[in-house]
């Protein structure tokens, strides 16, 4: 695609990472990884868990996706 991934809306980034794009779902990684960790280190309490929470997180978004 011309555009530029972080340009696009989440929707249409999770309908492209569904018709195979995976740099869409490294887009909204990416877009939410900083908000989304300081977030989950304050639930956590610990960074090493809320590393652990985030990946989940994003394991469970792919395998529903697919």
């Amino acid at each position: 695609m011309t555009d530029r991934l972080e340009t696009r809306s989440d929707e249409d980034l999770v309908g492209s990472y569904r018709r195979g794009d995976h740099s869409a779902l490294e887009a909204l990684i990416r877009r939410y990884h900083d908000d989304l960790l300081r977030f989950l280190v304050r639930l956590v309490g610990n960074r090493a868990g809320a590393a652990d929470v985030f990946q989940e997180t994003f394991v469970q978004i792919h395998t529903s996706l697919e």
